[in-house]
């Protein structure tokens, strides 16, 4: 049975737990938490730029209504296949590098 070690929050993440994650240094953390924040805001704009709700990108996107809201609110750090399908259903025309 595998274990999981509970993880003590960072005074300087500010929301996000990045305990998990290595870094080179702290421009390689600020420019993450920067990218994370900028995402999580764009989520919520383009959400709401479709008229829709948490509750029904969650529901199209295959996840739970909690895990929109923490998305958004800068409490969870979305996996890439959660992320990409958001991106998904709030645009299908998004090209990540064209």
């Amino acid at each position: 049975m595998m274990r999981h070690k509970k993880l003590k929050k960072n005074n300087d993440d500010e929301g996000l737990w990045l305990t998990n994650v290595e870094f080179n240094g702290r421009a390689d953390k600020a420019f993450v938490k920067t990218q994370l924040t900028a995402i999580s805001s764009k989520i919520a704009t383009y959400r709401k730029m479709k008229n829709m709700s948490q509750e029904t990108l969650a529901e199209l996107a295959c996840v739970s209504v909690a895990t929109i809201k923490f998305i958004e609110q800068k409490q969870r750090v979305p996996s890439l296949v959660v992320l990409l399908k958001i991106i998904y259903v709030i645009d299908k025309e998004t090209t990540l590098w064209p």
